[in-house]
């Protein structure tokens, strides 16, 4: 029986043609000529540099953060012993309070600070206020401001109300309170040019004062004064005016139309919360 012949080899496939040769042990692909190629340039040192300076930026603005953040810690921690140092030293009776209505008590002392402190701005804001009228003519008399309007153009009663009532601080158009008051504005509307209205006007049969919670104690009118008996009517003579001229200590009241055009009296009392 003749031997079997083995089988032939299979022929090695040849690559198809244009496939790429095959690659070298120890060759660099694209990718990794590229990085090579990057980190021998000196752009790559100019790369590394800012790494290196924003990584040593970045750790001295962390450092800075949390310096300043122990010493915010400090000052509170040390505001706070404070704190609780003074109620104690104040208030004696709270030393074996908790630290709670320690702050509590410190919280009511604080609101309290800051209400004077406002009421002192207010106060501060007055006084300039006061200093700036004083050299417009205002007369300090009795702990109180007035002004003689002389400069202003002359107005009806109404106007005048409204001219005293936009200033600040609680001014209103005269209403005479005493006798000495009244001397004190006879005298000094006596030797000008023009009369002056104050805050007195009828009201149905009655002289009133205009401001509500204002009584009237005393009429200084002049003889034969006043005219009007009343009712009120809208031409009639409902209006008071201090007359200029006058040759009397306190009777110079005169009944005028609200519509005529007169100078004003304005009167400003320091505010009752300043005095406490």
């Amino acid at each position: 029986m003749a031997p079997k012949k083995p089988p032939d080899k299979p022929e090695k496939a040849e690559p198809p043609a244009g496939d790429k040769a095959a690659k070298a042990p120890g060759e660099l692909t694209p990718l990794q000529e590229k990085v090579k190629k990057f980190f021998e340039s000196s752009y790559s040192l100019y790369v590394g540099a800012v790494l290196v300076m924003g990584s040593v930026i970045g750790a001295i603005m962390l450092t800075y953060l949390y310096v300043k953040e122990v010493q915010r810690r400090a000052i509170f921690e040390e505001g706070t012993t404070k704190i609780l140092q003074m109620v104690e030293d104040t208030f004696p009776d709270l030393f074996e309070a908790d630290d709670i209505t320690k702050f509590k008590k410190a919280e009511n002392i604080s609101a309290a600070i800051s209400e004077e402190k406002k009421k002192i701005s207010e106060l501060q804001q007055a006084i300039s206020d006061i200093h700036h009228r004083l050299r417009e003519e205002w007369i300090v008399w009795h702990g109180a401001l007035y002004l003689f309007d002389f400069i202003a153009t002359p107005r009806t009663w109404k106007q005048c109300v409204q001219y005293c009532e936009r200033m600040k601080y609680d001014t209103k158009l005269l209403c005479v309170e005493s006798e000495e008051e009244e001397a004190f504005a006879v005298a000094i509307v006596k030797p000008r040019p023009t009369d002056y209205f104050i805050g007195i006007s009828l009201v149905g049969s009655d002289w009133r004062c205009y401001q509500k919670d204002f009584r009237i104690e005393t009429l200084y009118w002049d003889s034969q004064r006043p005219r009007n008996k009343g009712p009120a009517k809208p031409d009639t003579a409902n209006c008071v005016i201090i007359t200029r001229g006058c040759d009397k200590i306190y009777y110079c009241w005169h009944d005028v139309l609200c519509q005529g055009l007169k100078r004003c009296i304005c009167k400003r009392k320091p505010m009752k919360k300043w005095m406490r």
